[in-house]
């Protein structure tokens, strides 16, 4: 049992910063969370008195790419055509996400089984690495975006049958490409994929096996249609127009996003970055403001409607467990408000992949995943860059950026 207070506390769900704050933890769940003074504390109990620090809980990055790289990455072009070293790389990617204070990671899409395969080597303690929910090799098209991750299916038929194979082979939610993507040129990331029948075909029979679906969604025919068949999960959600030239965004679908509770999972990096030279620019915009100049400023825009925005890294190749450092670019860029920002990598992200009962806040009965990160984040997220210490399940997981034994052994842990 163990004890661990701090100047500031965050609990990710957006309530106002706790002062001198502390957070009781016993058999790996969270017992109480309120001020020092009056928190019911066993005797006995083992305290560590963080200091000025900030607590929060474990950052969830529910977008990356643990197994894949670069295609232009000549190690890694190695490396993939070896089923044990593949496994390596991801396991090294894994633990460097935990170092950073990543205590929960969703992989949307890799070859074959890898990510299912080191997700069980994480869960049996083979491995040091965090929470992983993973979902295979996503589905594509023949000539598809990402089609060498080997699941292909070319009608409503197939579509379903894959959804079906994932589920069988342990997948936990998902992945469809339903547009073309920039990491495949030939598949034209302007224009989408599947048709809405195809892609409410295979929203159905996920649901119907208690599976989210995710869909990668780079032009904006591809978000129509997937809202329109009841996808949970729109990532990117760039509205890209048929050409390079332009943005086609929709405010109507935006709407119907939120009456349905359609997240969008945001690619910080590319959300973040200038829209002209990359994506296109809007035509028009009727919705008061200057024209956004940046993705982040149209969902800005949409969650008014009441859409849920989380924030991911998209991940791939050797640059792992960057979130925490785009978070605090993301909010100097935009004078974004840090607690707002800390629930778009916590909470968040645990409701929309179905996490919330498990992890994402701090509350009592949830997994005790606990990042302590220097300074106030409230005063600026640049703290999350250097985290003093990560708890897993109430063992301590890492300290400064190195990995601890705790986290695969469970020496150490507080019961």
């Amino acid at each position: 049992m163990i004890v661990v207070r701090a100047r500031t506390l965050l609990d990710g769900m957006g309530s106002p910063p706790l002062r001198n704050a502390a957070v009781l933890v016993a058999e790996g769940r969270i017992q109480e969370v309120g001020r020092a003074e009056s928190l019911s504390v066993p005797a006995g109990a083992r305290l560590i008195d963080a200091g000025d620090a900030t607590i929060l809980p474990g950052l969830i990055d529910a977008h990356l790419h643990l197994a894949m790289g670069h295609p232009d990455d000549p190690y890694y072009q190695e490396v993939r055509e070896d089923q044990g070293r593949l496994l390596m790389w991801a396991a090294a990617n894994a633990r460097a996400c935990l170092a950073a204070g990543l205590t929960t990671v969703c992989d949307c899409g890799g070859p074959g089984d890898a990510t299912i395969v080191l997700r069980e080597a994480i869960r049996a303690g083979l491995l040091e690495g965090p929470r992983m929910i993973v979902a295979g090799a996503p589905i594509t098209t023949t000539a598809g975006h990402c089609h060498w991750l080997g699941n292909r299916a070319d009608s409503r038929d197939e579509v379903v049958k894959a959804v079906r194979n994932l589920v069988e082979r342990g997948a936990d939610f998902v992945k469809v490409m339903a547009t073309g993507g920039s990491l495949t040129p030939a598949s034209n990331r302007y224009t989408p994929q599947y048709s809405r029948a195809e892609i409410a075909a295979l929203a159905a029979e996920a649901h119907r096996l208690r599976k989210h679906v995710v869909a990668h969604c780079n032009a904006a025919e591809g978000i129509r249609r997937c809202v329109a068949g009841g996808v949970d999960i729109i990532a990117h959600c760039n509205w890209l127009g048929e050409t390079p030239e332009y943005l086609d965004y929709d405010d109507d679908v935006a709407r119907h996003m939120g009456r349905q509770g359609t997240y969008v999972d945001m690619n910080i990096a590319g959300g973040i970055s200038p829209l002209k030279g990359r994506d296109g620019v809007l035509r028009e915009w009727h919705h008061g403001g200057p024209v956004p100049g940046a993705r982040w400023e149209i969902l800005r825009h949409m969650r008014q409607y009441g859409i849920q925005v989380y924030v991911t890294s998209d991940a791939i190749g050797r640059n792992f467990a960057e979130l925490p450092h785009t978070l605090a670019t993301m909010q100097r860029r935009f004078d974004c408000d840090p607690v707002d920002l800390i629930r778009m990598v916590t909470s968040v992200p645990a409701m929309a992949m179905g996490l919330q009962e498990t992890t994402g806040a701090l509350r009592p009965g949830l997994a005790a995943d606990l990042l302590v990160v220097p300074g106030d984040l409230t005063a600026g997220l640049e703290g999350l860059q250097a985290p003093e210490m990560v708890f897993l399940e109430g063992r301590l997981a890492a300290v400064r950026g190195r990995v601890s034994p705790a986290a695969r052994t469970g020496i150490g842990a507080d019961a």
